[in-house]
């Protein structure tokens, strides 16, 4: 009967850092701001279509080799992928 009474020590903790988290006005938020995360996504993917264009025409223009140029091209788009995936994990914690 008395161990029901008692209140468990990690519920206890979890209020604890809960109302320590209401006093502080803290909101959750991501690992970084996620305002910033998504101003740096929308520049890197402008300054990534601009080099992937530039790939495209030196390689049309014969001014780079064309497997050169696609190699570029696609370590653009592998940074690129990996920072949406940073992206998006980085909202699952707001």
């Amino acid at each position: 009967m008395n161990e029901d009474k008692e209140e468990k020590p990690i519920r206890g903790l979890l209020r604890n850092i809960a109302s320590a988290n209401e006093a502080s006005g803290m909101s959750p938020r991501g690992f970084v701001a996620p305002k910033l995360v998504n101003r740096i996504t929308f520049f890197a993917s402008l300054v990534s279509l601009l080099l992937i264009v530039a790939a495209f025409l030196s390689m049309i223009w014969d001014f780079t080799d064309p497997m050169l140029a696609l190699r570029c091209i696609g370590s653009i788009i592998v940074i690129l992928f990996a920072l949406f995936i940073f992206r998006a994990i980085n909202a699952q914690f707001d």
